[in-house]
């Protein structure tokens, strides 16, 4: 009977684990997949256990130690050095260490997501709906000569986009178009050449999209005709 009892406890308790660990497992499918560079950690799973155990669960001082490798490599790839990964004996100059650098960029985001997941619990129905709203919403753009990270997110009843340059240098000028989304109509233009890991913010105030309601941004370069697709959307009403 004693076993039994231990037999059900133990059971009730690995139960209540699971439930509360899968929610966040499910919240992590949301992030995108981390990039498959073959000595790094490419699970959600695997980095979750990493930074638990060799971070104390800090977050932050896991990403920041990216960040600085990141900023390292960039550095490297200004100067036309060689950056030497010793542990495989592989060495990158030129367009392989700029791919690389990407990598780590889109590992950086990934991390970033994650480590939203972890530190939200799970949403009411009406929490969610707010959080929606609030919540930063990520696009990437990569075509020929443009390789960007698109922002959207609400402040204070203001919409805030940022373009981050993640690529080379702009060959030319880009028009930067804000757009409310329906009807389509322009509300602001602005033409600007990015360098690289340059970032630019751009604004609408709660007076200007109090009755546009959703608003849209489309970068379209001068260099190649991109088709008319928003970059980002966000509804801050």
């Amino acid at each position: 009977m004693q076993k039994l009892r231990f037999s059900i406890i133990g059971s009730l308790s690995l139960f209540l684990f699971c439930f509360a660990v899968a929610p966040l497992q499910a919240q992590s499918l949301k992030c995108d997949p981390l990039p498959k560079v073959d000595w790094w950690s490419q699970s959600h799973e695997k980095v979750n256990l990493t930074v638990e155990k060799r971070y104390n669960g800090d977050w932050a001082k896991y990403i920041k130690r990216w960040q600085g490798y990141r900023d390292r490599m960039q550095k490297t790839f200004k100067a036309n050095s060689v950056a030497v990964v010793k542990s495989r004996g592989i060495k990158m100059k030129g367009k392989v260490l700029e791919n690389h650098i990407k990598q780590i960029d889109q590992r950086i985001r990934v991390l970033n997501c994650l480590k939203d997941v972890q530190a939200k619990p799970a949403l009411s129905a009406v929490e969610k709906i707010s959080d929606e709203k609030n919540t930063e919403q990520v696009a990437s753009v990569s075509e020929k000569n443009l390789e960007l990270e698109v922002t959207a997110q609400c402040s204070n009843g203001s919409i805030i986009f940022k373009i981050t340059n993640l690529g080379s240098e702009w060959p030319g000028l880009s028009s930067i178009n804000i757009y409310q989304t329906n009807p389509r109509t322009l509300l602001s233009k602005r033409r600007m050449k990015l360098k690289n890991s340059q970032q630019v913010t751009f604004r609408m105030s709660a007076k200007k999209i109090k009755k546009a309601g959703e608003i849209g941004i489309w970068i379209e370069p001068t260099w190649e005709k991109r088709a008319f697709k928003f970059d980002a959307k966000k509804n801050c009403r």
